[in-house]
């Protein structure tokens, strides 16, 4: 199968980590960090309402060193790009590149599916 047929379904990852918005942002970069990821979805109430990106999160630790850092919530980005499973990688790829982000939430039937990052979509690439 090549690029041009691949979808989200099979380029993303299907377990995402979440992290609620009042949380400290070193509580999300510990998570990342044991985790191996560089995204987390921010839900409150059961409902996606931002993505947490590993950069961002070191950039605001790191500029607020001798303040105290703010909540996930303050960090996250928000409108984020959200793509559905059936969605090709061309599709995936303009979807990130509006939002000006390495990573898309999939989401099928009003629920969060998985995510794609611009890493799955270079595996993806490198495999043909």
């Amino acid at each position: 199968m090549s690029t041009t047929d691949a979808t989200a379904k099979l380029v993303m990852t299907p377990e995402v980590l979440g992290i609620v918005p009042q949380a400290p942002l070193e509580v999300a970069l510990r998570m990342m960090a044991e985790a191996g990821v560089r995204h987390l979805l921010v839900a409150d109430q059961g409902r996606c309402v931002g993505l947490l990106h590993e950069s961002d999160v070191l950039w605001r630790l790191w500029s607020t060193a001798t303040a105290m850092p703010p909540p996930v919530r303050a960090v996250a980005r928000t409108p984020m790009a959200v793509v559905g499973v059936s969605d090709d990688v061309h599709v995936i790829a303009r979807a990130m590149v509006d939002a000006e982000t390495d990573a898309a939430v999939v989401a099928h039937d009003g629920r969060i599916a998985g995510i794609v990052t611009a890493t799955d979509l270079l595996r993806r690439l490198a495999t043909e």
